[in-house]
């Protein structure tokens, strides 16, 4: 069966995705890539690293670009901020066709916008790596730990915006704004990874697929991971925020 966008579209409309096959025999003919899920963390890892250091970004190669006019092979999925000062692309040095980003304010998956972008990087391009990246003073998460903490109220569609960041910022109620950015994170990462999912939990059960999260210090160019699952270890020079 040929999987095309529209057909992904389709079913998660109209069928019962629990009865469909599972991922790995729904998406065999489609290309896919040859990374694995360490490969690609460990790109990603190496990659911010000599970010931070300040080196310069890779040049891109312009006149490959007609390789990727009829396909694309991304071997990560970034869910992170609209966040100006947060692009991914360039925190991990990689070029065109590399990552598949999914941007709104707050790093969430809550919309079916957000949440069927994820499952097409996975169902169609077979990605083996998502990653929910976090941002040091993220505008949206201080929005929704305001409306707790101050019961601030925000004017058009702001408001909704942020609502699916509410659970997060009550868990930590009070707590400075650095704590209720890694429990978004977390909580973004513990909705992709539930077994309710019926496109995404079949390859992280099969070992096919990780979701990991992240916080990006705007500051000091740095990621660090925050929510690893326990059989994904993180290459020797990544850094880890503790527990």
């Amino acid at each position: 069966m040929e999987i095309t966008r529209r057909s992904l579209i389709q079913a998660s409309a109209g069928l019962a995705l629990s009865t469909l096959l599972p991922l790995r025999a729904w998406a065999d003919d489609t290309p896919g890539t040859n990374v694995t899920t360490e490969q690609a963390l460990a790109s990603l890892v190496e990659g911010n690293r000599k970010f931070a250091a300040g080196a310069t970004a890779p040049a891109l190669n312009v006149a490959g670009l007609g390789k990727l006019a009829a396909d694309q092979h991304p071997w990560a999925t970034i869910v992170c901020c609209s966040d100006s000062r947060v692009p991914p692309e360039l925190i991990f040095r990689t070029g065109f066709g590399e990552l598949f980003v999914v941007r709104n304010a707050g790093n969430t998956a809550a919309s079916s916008q957000s949440l069927g972008s994820i499952e097409y990087s996975v169902a169609v391009l077979r990605v083996p790596l998502i990653v929910v990246l976090g941002h040091s003073d993220c505008g949206a998460v201080r929005a929704a730990k305001s409306i707790i903490d101050s019961n601030t109220a925000y004017p058009g569609s702001i408001g909704p915006m942020v609502e699916p960041i509410l659970p997060a910022a009550n868990a930590v109620r009070g707590q400075p704004l650095d704590n209720a950015i890694v429990q978004n994170v977390r909580s973004v990462t513990a909705r992709l990874r539930s077994p309710e999912q019926p496109i995404l939990y079949p390859p992280q059960r099969d070992h096919l697929l990780a979701v990991i999260g992240g916080v990006y210090d705007i500051g000091s160019g740095t990621v660090h991971y925050v929510d690893i699952p326990s059989d994904i270890h993180l290459p020797v020079d990544a850094s880890a925020r503790p527990h």
